[in-house]
């Protein structure tokens, strides 16, 4: 039914009261297009209470109603609540741009420019607050006081349990509780907690976690833990970054460091060294030389022999014109063993009876070369004058003596069977008695024995060890058990070069025959012996005792033995420049020795004493 038009004319003007001027067509609409809240429009639409429609209107609404030329026809319903309704906008609108109220709004954005809500965050944040900010704003932004632009009010940043928590990858592959592997919360039972070893979980979790156990501990580094040990985190973002590689960057870089440090050390040694071999390269022989010098060889030429019955006898020894040998001297008035004097060419010389018994070791005196010295298995030693072909003195043994040496030209040493060693006085009555170097211990026979001069030592070899006496003491210098070997055949000694051989077989026969070369040295109070070398013969067997001889030969140490199973002596350089040579000897029996006697530098003369004969080769180093 159509509305009457002075019903909506009385409405218009209760709506337009005097309290409420006629409105403006203006927006000023709160930002986010937002009205006022329901308070504000309820007390729009209450109007005044007092304020009550006449039944019968007056002039003022005719007026208003006149002076309105497009006013619409009212008898219209859609038309009458067109009015009506932009009417009730307009007077919303008008009133709320005068209203005092204002708008508070949640920023937790920072931009770039806002420089003075940054320190605001910064300083919030140092004190354990989330970066979040609340301004105060006008209701609308663009208008301002006429003093100029409002800056906006701060207020207190907004409680740490409405911040916004974001958990970054930690480095364990999740972002989330590794208990439950949710997310965490800003607030309530899952929110972000971490223990006193720094990992994180949701409150609820961990704390289940932890009353269960009976001995609680962290879930991920296994570290105790309780209830008092949990941590709660307030932030807005919590952001952890992966420095891993930089970790590993820095060991690396770290390692690095020590292997420069170690490299320059080497350079520096190595340096060293350079500069030491430059310093022998120069003060070497030239290159042409060293050249002639390395092309030349040692080599065995035949010499002479001769046929005598030395039966067992192992005596020899020589000085600048002759050799001695002992030998068996068998006749109608003397039926014993004597000593043979023979020239470089094995020609025979005099002869004189010295022992019953084999002959054992000879020895010339190196002070006084008209002294020898021999012993033998019939227990005596004998001084022997060459010049006038007598015995000066004889020395009664208790055992067969097995070697001797001379320590001066007025004291000798004599070895027996029984391990004992003796030293000697020869100007002393014939009743004194001996000096027992050993100290009365001594259980295998002594084979060797040799003076060091520059040491002022006496080496003594047996079959087990070798010995030092040494200042007055008796000092060990090798063993079988520490030096791992089991028995000693032989020992050489070259007192010029402080250097000694021993010859090892092996027990069972199975293995070559080594020899091993040692060089004599002093170590403060005592001395010592070091290995130069090994090596090893081709020879598998050697039944009884042979002595082999040492010396120096073109500026090497050269080595000469017997290889018994395959009936040849042996020439081994130990410096390895020049290859080993080997030669045949006749069949004069068993071999028992060999000594080298120096004819010139380029040239040495082998004699080898056997049963039945006497036999010289020539070794030569020539190219």
């Amino acid at each position: 039914m159509p509305r009457p038009r002075r019903a909506a004319a009385e409405e218009a003007r209760r709506i337009n009261a005097p309290n409420h001027p006629p409105p403006t067509r203006r927006s000023a609409r709160a930002p986010n297009n937002q009205l006022a809240d329901d308070s504000d429009i309820m007390e729009i639409f209450s109007g005044d209470e007092d304020d009550e429609l006449s039944p019968g209107g007056s002039s003022e609404d005719d007026s208003f109603i006149s002076d309105n030329d497009d006013v619409l026809d009212l008898d219209d319903d859609t038309a009458a609540d067109s009015v009506l309704a932009a009417v009730i906008e307009a007077s919303l609108d008008d009133y709320v741009m005068q209203s005092p109220r204002r708008r508070a709004v949640l920023d937790d954005t920072l931009a770039n420019d806002d420089s003075d809500v940054r320190e605001d965050v910064n300083a919030s944040t140092s004190s354990g607050e989330a970066p979040a900010r609340v301004v105060i704003v006008s209701d609308d932004e663009s208008v301002h006081s006429d003093d100029g632009p409002r800056p906006p009010k701060r207020a207190k940043t907004e409680s740490p349990k409405k911040a916004k928590v974001e958990v970054f990858d930690d480095g364990d592959g999740d972002d989330g509780c590794t208990i439950c592997f949710d997310s965490y919360t800003t607030n309530g039972d899952h929110r972000l907690v971490s223990l006193k070893c720094g990992h994180f979980y949701g409150k609820s979790c961990i704390e289940r976690w932890i009353r269960g156990e009976k001995a609680p501990h962290c879930p991920q580094c296994k570290a105790k833990a309780g209830i008092k040990d949990i941590r709660t985190h307030y932030a807005r973002t919590v952001q952890i970054t992966d420095n891993s590689e930089l970790e590993s960057t820095k060991k690396s870089r770290d390692e690095y460091k020590r292997m420069v440090t170690s490299l320059e050390l080497d350079v520096a040694r190595h340096l060293n060294t350079i500069r030491e071999l430059e310093e022998k390269l120069t003060k070497a022989p030239s290159a042409a030389a060293v050249t002639a010098f390395q092309v030349y060889k040692f080599k065995l030429a035949v010499g002479n022999k001769l046929a005598m019955s030395c039966d067992g006898c192992r005596a020899i020894d020589f000085d600048d014109q002759f050799v001695y040998i002992g030998y068996n001297r068998k006749g109608a008035l003397f039926s014993g063993y004597s000593l043979q004097i023979l020239d470089m060419r094995l020609k025979r010389g005099p002869n004189s009876p010295l022992h019953t018994g084999k002959i054992r070791q000879f020895a010339i005196c190196p002070s006084l070369t008209t002294r020898l010295l021999s012993v033998g298995e019939d227990n005596t030693a004998v001084i022997y004058d060459l010049q006038t072909s007598q015995k000066v003195k004889t020395f009664r043994l208790d055992t067969p003596g097995w070697t001797c040496c001379w320590l001066s030209d007025t004291e000798c040493a004599i070895g027996l069977r029984n391990g004992r060693v003796f030293k000697y006085d020869v100007t002393a009555a014939s009743d004194q008695r001996p000096v027992d170097l050993t100290g009365g211990d001594g259980p295998f026979p002594i084979h060797h024995l040799s003076y060091f001069d520059k040491f002022s030592l006496l080496l003594i070899g047996s079959m087990r060890r070798v010995l030092g006496y040494y200042r007055g003491a008796t000092i060990p210098l090798l063993d079988n058990a520490k030096d791992n070997f089991q028995k000693i055949s032989a020992v050489a000694s070259d007192p010029s070069s402080q250097k000694i051989l021993v010859v090892l077989p092996d027990g069972d026969g199975q293995r070559p025959i080594e020899h091993r070369l040692y060089h004599i040295r002093e170590e403060g109070p005592t001395l010592k012996c070091v290995e130069v070398g090994r090596f090893s013969t081709k020879s598998l067997s050697l039944p009884y005792l042979i002595s082999p001889c040492l010396f120096r030969f073109a500026d090497s140490d050269v080595s000469v033995m017997y290889e018994t199973d395959l009936k040849r002596i042996a020439v081994h350089d130990w410096s390895g420049r020049r290859p080993d040579i080997y030669q045949t000897i006749p069949e004069f029996g068993q071999v028992a020795a060999i000594r080298a006697i120096r004819v010139n530098e380029s040239e040495m003369r082998l004699i080898v004493v056997a049963d039945t004969g006497v036999t010289s080769s020539r070794l030569l180093h020539t190219n």
